[in-house]
């Protein structure tokens, strides 16, 4: 009876890793399949003050309006999920030294988006490299900052929208990233 068990139990176990494997293959699949793209549209400076010195010093802040475009290179339509408001969030950026430039936000929620196939999903924003950051003279590597890339943190669309982007974007270590093309950007 003990070996019945047994084998019902290895039967078990080599179902799960087989539907887990098959899982993991439409992942890596989609990955290949739909490309990140991003494209400078504009930089400029803005003026921003840093209040903690008495008198605020002013500083110029690099600001860089890029296009992020998601293709769909494949003969069938990918969903993934991500925030209606703060989409950002399922960007990483590879610098700890630019930023994301703060926008207002109402009604922010996980959604679906589905890209059909052969078609773009193209979004707006805009990155931050502080002049303060990379002229400080203890902070070795920061004015060194003359690319960047964006991470697409690919989460699948399910039937529990919300519940699995948040256990998803909690646990880091599930996230499958679709990386860019690289951004260049100015040394001034």
């Amino acid at each position: 009876m003990k070996h019945f068990y047994l084998f019902i139990f290895l039967f078990i176990l080599l179902l799960l890793s087989s539907c887990f494997k098959q899982q993991k293959r439409t992942l890596n699949e989609h990955q290949s399949e739909l490309n990140v793209c991003i494209e400078l549209l504009k930089e400029y400076f803005v003026d921003d003050s840093i209040s903690f010195y008495n008198p605020p010093r002013y500083i110029k802040n690099k600001i860089f309006d890029i296009q992020i475009t998601l293709e769909n290179n494949s003969d069938t339509a990918i969903a993934f999920i991500k925030m209606k408001c703060s989409w950002e969030e399922s960007f990483i950026i590879n610098t700890p030294y630019i930023e994301y430039v703060a926008k207002e936000c109402n009604g922010n929620f996980p959604h679906e988006v589905i890209v059909n196939a052969h078609d773009k999903f193209v979004l707006y924003t805009s990155l931050e490299k502080s002049k303060y950051i990379y002229e400080c003279e203890t902070c070795t590597g920061y004015s060194k900052t003359v690319m960047t890339k964006l991470g697409f943190i690919y989460i699948p669309s399910s039937q529990n929208i919300v519940n699995d982007y948040l256990s998803i974007m909690e646990d880091k270590s599930s996230w499958h990233i679709i990386w860019s093309n690289p951004l260049l950007l100015n040394k001034q």
